[in-house]
């Protein structure tokens, strides 16, 4: 998916949208399991034109439209999530990062779905998987100080 959104968030902002995200990846998820078990019905009728039955062309035709239909919607529920200003990572997952400043950089705020608040972020350049609790102290590097998170000069987030 493309950064497009650069509203900036504070932990506290990130998590009062827990809810409606918990929704939208709620909504995902069932679609996903939908589309999962209509592409495997798909696959399991034997291709177009050969010694296919009419019946079986009625049916490849109204599940690709049913596929295509849940596909436009699993785009609009991504597009809500981003409208939020938040980067969806790992659907599987149900992890989102938010745009947010750590001491004078730009990094992520990073959330997993079922984490009862935003807790913990990681560098621009790096994934969920190099995620730290918040806030944070790295004890391996005394050089490092301890951060403040910051909402954006210019408003807080959404």
């Amino acid at each position: 998916m493309i950064e497009t959104s650069t509203t900036h968030f504070t932990p506290e902002e990130a998590t009062r949208l827990l809810p409606g995200l918990s929704q939208y990846l709620d909504r995902i998820t069932h679609l996903k399991s939908e589309m999962a078990t209509k592409a495997a019905l798909f696959r399991a009728l034997p291709p177009a034109g050969i010694r296919s039955q009419k019946g079986q062309e009625a049916e490849r035709r109204r599940l690709s439209e049913d596929l295509d239909s849940q596909l436009d919607r699993l785009n609009e529920e991504l597009n809500g999530i981003e409208a939020l200003g938040c980067h969806p990572r790992d659907l599987d997952h149900g992890q989102v990062d938010f745009l947010a400043t750590v001491a004078g950089v730009e990094a992520f705020l990073c959330w997993t779905e079922g984490e009862a608040e935003v807790g913990f972020w990681h560098p621009r350049d790096q994934g969920c998987e190099s995620r730290r609790p918040l806030p944070f102290r790295d004890f391996e590097d005394p050089s490092v100080a301890d951060p403040v998170v910051v909402g954006s000069s210019t408003g807080s987030g959404r």
